[in-house]
């Protein structure tokens, strides 16, 4: 199970699994798309809660739309206490000094040994909105309290959480980045592209490893095994493999030149196209 694109709470499309529990993967990229980013602590409201977690658009809805979809996507029923502690230590991970005590009744958050937090457990495991909120609560606390979580980025902060959290479901589950996401729905949808597979060699070259028949690539004469050299001016050269590929993307119609090595003639070609609708070629004849 996917939670893929959307604003919030997108679509999730549903594979049926082959092992006896689903998967369900909660993926990053609509739920990241405003936590704060800022380090500075922030103000707290009038009940104690800081404003960069409790109130904005960030840490909320992450937490609170990734458990409306475990609760209505996951095939069992799950429970939401385990999985809010889990996801809490995962979030201070970056500062042993925190710790969080959980009982039938309460929660309590120490650091260094001296309570900072003390909030009351929800009753009902199975309630993910008043589990939610409780966590939220927990981070807003521990933030103010840690220097150590406020330079840590926020979205490493909700990476930390909700791998954490999907550890907890079953071994199928995981937590995809927005890198990810995004790159898992362009594999399984399709998106503006030139129709090339690229790899890195041992040797740090950006070589060309597939040519998707009637691509934009194909049409503009790119061939297996050129190296990559420059996209629209900009050397690839020690580039990650990430950078080439987000270069290689864009809105249907948009122009990309590519500059190859092509080794069988000893040439540097430059090499221009236009982006095309994409979808990566799974199966062939």
């Amino acid at each position: 199970m996917v939670l893929s694109q959307g604003m919030f709470l997108p679509q999730l499309p549903f594979r049926l699994p082959t092992l006896p529990r689903a998967a369900l993967s909660l993926v990053a990229a609509c739920l990241v798309v405003s936590c704060a980013t800022s380090p500075e602590v922030p103000d707290r409201q009038p009940d104690g809660r800081s404003a960069s977690v409790a109130s904005d658009a960030g840490f909320d809805r992450v937490v609170l739309q990734a458990y409306r979809a475990i609760g209505d996507r996951h095939l069992y029923e799950p429970n939401f206490r385990n999985l809010s502690v889990e996801a809490y230590r995962g979030f201070v991970s970056t500062d042993a000094s925190l710790v969080l005590e959980a009982s039938d009744s309460s929660l309590v958050v120490k650091r260094d040994g001296k309570e900072i937090l003390v909030r009351p457990a929800p009753a009902d495991t199975a309630d993910g909105r008043a589990w939610g909120n409780t966590l939220v609560d927990l981070m807003a606390g521990s933030l103010d309290a840690s220097p150590a979580l406020q330079r840590t980025d926020r979205q490493a902060l909700i990476r930390q959480a909700m791998t954490a959290t999907t550890k907890q479901l079953d071994r199928n589950s995981r937590y995809a980045d927005p890198e990810e996401a995004r790159d898992n729905r362009f594999q399984r949808d399709g998106g503006g592209g030139v129709g090339i597979t690229v790899e890195r060699t041992d040797e740090k070259k950006i070589l060309i490893r597939a040519v998707q028949e009637g691509s934009p690539a194909a049409r503009a004469g790119v061939a297996v095994g050129d190296q990559i050299l420059s996209i629209d001016g900009d050397s690839m050269m020690d580039r990650p493999l990430s950078d080439v590929v987000a270069k290689l993307r864009g809105p249907v119609g948009a122009p990309v030149t590519m500059t190859v090595l092509r080794a069988s003639q000893g040439a540097e070609l430059s090499l221009p196209m236009k982006c095309g609708r994409i979808v990566p070629t799974t199966v062939v004849y």
